[in-house]
């Protein structure tokens, strides 16, 4: 473990005379033929591994979390996603029709798709209107 790999976080235990540490360690996910379940054994492992000393506990609790990191990396591929949607809404239009987007300017998010996939998106949303149109006002809740 170094200090780029882990995070501790301590708070007061359930009598006056202990303490609780929540440690999360953290690991690479190779690109390609990663096996989540083995990863995740690794982490588990890892824990019930360690040495401990006097009445120390260590426990694995609750699931594996993922993230990414740097997800702004994947804007400009998202950009173009949305972009395309957005063009081909107005080429099943029709001429008469344009798009106005909205929240495109965002940070990155994600989900969980799986146990080691992640989906990206920005939230954006997009109103149609008719080329016509000269200004458009957006009501804000």
């Amino acid at each position: 473990m170094t200090a780029a790999n882990y995070r501790i976080q301590l708070r007061a235990g359930g009598r006056p005379d202990t303490s609780t540490a929540t440690i999360s360690v953290k690991t690479a996910v190779p690109a390609t033929g990663a096996d989540g379940p083995a990863l995740t054994a690794k982490l588990r492992k890892f824990v019930t591994d360690l040495p401990v000393a006097g009445r120390t506990l260590l426990a694995p609790v609750g699931d594996v979390e993922i993230s990414v990191v740097g997800p702004h990396q994947y804007r400009g591929a998202i950009v173009k996603l949305v972009t395309a949607e957005a063009r081909q809404v107005a080429t099943d239009l029709g001429g008469d029709y344009r798009i106005v987007l909205e929240g495109i300017d965002r940070p990155v998010q994600w989900f969980r798709l799986g146990l080691l996939e992640l989906g990206l998106f920005v939230p954006y949303k997009y109103t149609v209107i008719p080329q016509s149109v000269g200004s458009l006002t957006v009501m804000t809740e």
